[in-house]
């Protein structure tokens, strides 16, 4: 590891790698240097694999689901939505795997945003047997933990409707609470103890995905299942009952943007 007197503050625990090192010190000895703020970001999807019609839903094991695995223009096959083509909304990414414009990036954290359109029900069956990691070359594994061990800097907060969760009979949805990954208005992450450099494509260090894996069958709670059930009018005394509708199983599934902080690092030429 190489060593110099000038130290990233934001750091933390131990020293700065050869390439953030050299950039640092391009910094501070006036010499040309680049940075900026980066926002890196990719979407993967848990998604319910059988359930419905008065059952709950279930996940099985899953294969590797990829983030930053795919482009924008690109069916988000190996994230898990493989009937989506990716936006600008899913990943700022213009090749899979690898930085925008050759940008070497400094990655101080992650941070794990449950988006507002997963079913929270799910969300918190599937939280203990996800397991995240980074991924750097395709051969380097960094072990994260669980989603819920990962903060998110922004993003849900509290609890909500659930389609997955069967209705009481004076409504048309349940509900489900406590759903939260970290306070959003903290600008929350997980700060990893080494910054890691993401660099350029065609050196080291050039691949890097986070990668989400069911690690074993979990399934909704069963007192949430039910069956379907047709509006029955108020009369008096009684409000009557509301109609319910199983879910479609492509409707039940917890969807994750991943977030890397960090910023650009280019010391530009001396020329």
């Amino acid at each position: 590891m190489q060593r110099s007197p000038f130290r990233n503050p934001a750091a933390g625990a131990g020293d700065p790698s050869a390439p953030q090192t050299s950039a640092i010190d391009k910094y501070i000895a006036g010499r040309p240097f680049n940075s900026k703020w980066n926002a890196y970001f990719s979407r993967v999807r848990i998604g319910a694999t059988s359930g419905g019609a008065g059952a709950a839903f279930v996940v099985a094991p899953s294969q590797d689901l990829i983030a930053f695995g795919y482009q924008r223009g690109q069916p988000m096959t190996t994230a898990g939505d493989p009937n989506h083509t990716a936006t600008p909304a899913d990943t700022n990414l213009q090749t899979a795997s690898q930085t925008v414009s050759g940008e070497a990036i400094e990655i101080d954290g992650i941070g794990l945003i449950l988006l507002s359109n997963s079913d929270p029900a799910l969300a918190k069956a599937v939280d203990s047997v996800t397991s995240v990691k980074f991924k750097l070359n395709g051969t380097t594994d960094y072990y994260l933990g669980i989603p819920s061990m990962l903060p998110g800097p922004g993003g849900l907060f509290g609890y909500a409707d659930s389609g997955s969760a069967y209705a009481d009979q004076q409504a048309q949805r349940g509900f489900v609470g406590a759903i939260s990954n970290g306070i959003p208005h903290a600008s929350n992450y997980y700060m990893i103890p080494e910054p890691m450099i993401w660099r350029a494509a065609g050196g080291p260090d050039s691949t890097l995905n986070v990668i989400f894996r069911v690690e074993s069958q979990v399934s909704t709670p069963a007192y949430n299942a039910g069956s379907d059930r047709s509006a029955v009018a108020g009369g008096t005394g009684t409000s009557g009952t509301a109609a319910w509708t199983n879910p479609a199983l492509a409707a039940v599934f917890a969807d994750y943007m991943v977030v890397l902080v960090g910023r650009t690092v280019l010391p530009e030429s001396d020329n």
